[in-house]
C-alpha cells in the first residue's frame, strides 16, 4: 500500500501544477539541507535525493515489481493493477503478457516522470503517449529537462556544467568573446565610411559638403568613433541602442535591415523604404560576416562604451570587481578565456611562447648578475630558474607564490617592494613583458601541481 500512497502523492502534486521550479539543484546530505528555511521559499516539498535537493514530485517512485509477470498467478500484482495486452503472438509477444500498470485502478499508465526506474532519462516512452523523456510534457519541470540559462551561475539542466561551461551556451551572447568599440576601431571597420559621412570644407573653412544623411563618422579614435556614431542623423532615429543591435540604425544600415527597424516598413510602402536608404557602405563591398557579427556583439552585450575612458574592464587577477558587474576575476564572463582562468600554464608553454627570449642577451652570453638563462629547451629553461636564488639570496621561483618569486617581481617591476630587492626593471633592453606573458608566468608559478609538469620524469 505504501507504493500506492507514493503514487497518489505524486499525482496529487502534479494536480497542483504549474509550480515555480527553482533553477538548478543544490547539493545536499540530508533532507534538512533542502528546506525552505535553508534554501528559500521556492524550495517546498524538496528532499535530498542522490546528493541533490530534488522536489518530491521529481523523485522516482519505487518500482512495484517486475514489468512482466504471470497474470494468472494469485496475488501476482497489487490490488486493482491492470494487465495490458502486449499484442498477438505474431507481434513477437505471448498473449496477455505485457506491462503492468502500476498506477491506481482505471487511471491508466503513470505519467512519464513517475514511471519506475529512471523516468525521463531511460529513452522509453513509459506512458505510451508518443513522447520520450524530455520531449514529454510530463518531464518539462525536471532539472535535466530545463534549458541552461547562460548567465545565472546555476547548473539549470543539472548536467554538471554551469553557464558558459555548458555546450548549450556556446552561441549565447553572454558567452561569446566580448567586442568593444576599441576592437572595432582597431579593425578599421568604419574607416571607409568617412568618404560619405564626413563634412568637407574649402580653404576658408566653409562647408562645401554635408555628411551624407546628416550622419558623421569620425574614425580617428575609439572615443571619436563612438561620439560621432551616437548622434542621430536626418532620420532622427537611435543610431546605437545598447543591448539591441537589431534596433540600432548603424547596425541595420550595415546589415541591410534598415526597413525592419520599428516601426517596420510595409512590403509595398516604397516611400518608407526609400526614406530608410540603402545598405552601407555605399559603393563598396558589404562588411564580412565576421565584421558584422562583431558589430552585433558589441551592441548586444549592453555596455557599448566599454574600453573608453571611465568605463574600465575586468582585470581578471587583482581580486577586484573592476567593471562593477558584481563578478570578480575568473567569475566574470569577461575573463572566461583569460590565461589565469584557464588550465594552468607549464614550463613548456612558457618556452613555446618565448617569454625569456628578451633575457638571453644579458643572461646567456654574459651571465649578468650571476644568472644564466638557457632557452634551448623547456628542460634547460626549467633548470635555469627553479631551485636558483638571485644574487640577493631571494628565490627566483617560489612555487605557489608569484609574489615571493623574485624573477616575476623583476619582470613585473615590483622587485623594490620586497626586502632585498634592487636593480632595474627587467628586461633592460626593449619593452617590458606584455601582461599576457606575465600572467602566463603567474599561472605557472601559482597553479601548477608541479613546476615540472610537462617535462619527462
Amino acid at each position: 500500500m505504501r507504493f500506492f500512497s507514493l503514487i497518489a502523492l505524486g499525482l496529487g502534486l502534479l494536480a497542483g501544477c504549474p509550480q515555480t521550479f527553482y533553477p538548478g539543484t543544490p547539493p545536499c546530505e540530508f533532507d534538512t539541507d533542502c528546506t525552505p528555511a535553508v534554501l528559500g521559499t521556492e524550495f517546498v516539498d524538496y528532499v535530498c535525493y542522490q546528493e541533490r535537493c530534488t522536489q518530491l514530485l521529481d523523485v522516482p517512485v519505487i518500482d512495484a515489481g517486475p514489468l512482466v509477470q504471470d497474470a494468472s498467478a494469485p496475488d501476482a500484482s497489487p490490488p486493482d493493477a491492470v494487465v495490458i495486452d502486449a499484442g498477438p503472438p505474431e507481434a513477437g509477444n505471448p498473449v496477455d503478457v505485457g506491462v503492468v500498470d502500476s498506477g491506481p485502478a482505471d487511471a491508466g499508465l503513470p505519467p512519464e516522470n513517475l514511471a519506475g526506474g529512471s523516468p525521463c532519462t531511460d529513452t522509453i516512452d513509459n506512458d505510451r503517449d508518443g513522447f520520450v523523456d524530455c520531449d514529454d510534457p510530463d518531464c518539462a519541470p525536471l532539472p535535466f529537462c530545463v534549458d541552461e540559462i547562460c548567465d545565472n551561475d546555476w547548473d539549470d539542466n543539472a548536467n554538471g556544467l554551469t553557464d558558459c561551461d555548458d555546450p548549450a551556451c556556446t552561441d549565447a551572447v553572454t558567452c561569446l568573446e566580448r567586442v568593444t568599440i576599441c576592437d572595432l576601431h582597431e579593425a578599421g571597420y568604419f574607416d571607409n565610411c568617412s568618404d560619405c559621412h564626413e563634412a568637407e570644407y574649402d580653404n576658408q573653412g566653409n562647408i562645401t559638403r554635408e555628411p551624407l544623411g546628416g550622419f558623421r563618422i569620425d574614425a580617428t579614435s575609439p572615443q571619436n568613433l563612438f561620439d560621432s556614431m551616437n548622434v542621430p542623423g536626418d532620420q532622427r532615429r537611435t543610431m546605437l541602442r545598447s543591448g539591441n543591435a537589431a534596433q540600432s540604425l548603424v547596425y541595420a544600415k550595415l546589415a541591410g535591415t534598415q526597413t525592419e527597424i520599428d516601426p517596420a516598413c510595409a512590403q509595398n510602402d516604397q516611400e518608407c523604404r526609400s526614406a530608410r536608404g540603402v545598405r552601407m557602405p555605399l559603393g563598396r563591398a558589404p562588411l564580412t560576416a565576421q565584421a558584422l557579427g562583431e558589430v552585433e556583439r558589441w551592441l548586444n552585450r549592453g555596455d557599448i562604451q566599454r574600453c573608453l575612458q571611465g568605463f574600465p574592464v575586468e582585470l581578471c587577477g587583482d581580486g577586484q570587481d573592476n567593471d562593477g558587474d558584481g563578478r570578480i576575476d575568473c567569475s566574470d564572463l569577461d575573463c572566461r578565456t583569460h590565461v589565469l582562468c584557464d588550465e594552468a600554464q607549464t614550463i613548456c608553454d612558457i618556452h613555446r611562447e618565448g617569454v625569456f627570449l628578451p633575457c638571453i642577451n644579458c643572461h646567456q652570453t654574459q651571465n649578468r648578475g650571476g644568472l644564466r638563462i638557457t632557452v634551448t629547451s623547456p628542460q634547460t629553461l626549467y633548470n635555469s630558474l627553479v631551485g636558483v636564488n638571485s644574487s640577493s639570496g631571494l628565490p627566483l621561483i617560489q612555487q605557489g607564490d608569484h609574489l615571493s618569486s623574485y624573477l616575476y617581481l623583476k619582470l613585473s617591476g615590483e622587485h623594490l617592494n620586497v626586502q632585498g630587492g634592487d636593480g632595474e626593471h627587467m628586461p633592460l633592453a626593449g619593452d617590458p613583458l606584455p601582461q599576457r606573458q606575465l600572467d602566463m608566468l603567474r599561472s605557472w608559478i601559482d597553479n601548477s601541481e608541479s613546476l615540472g609538469a610537462c617535462l619527462a620524469e
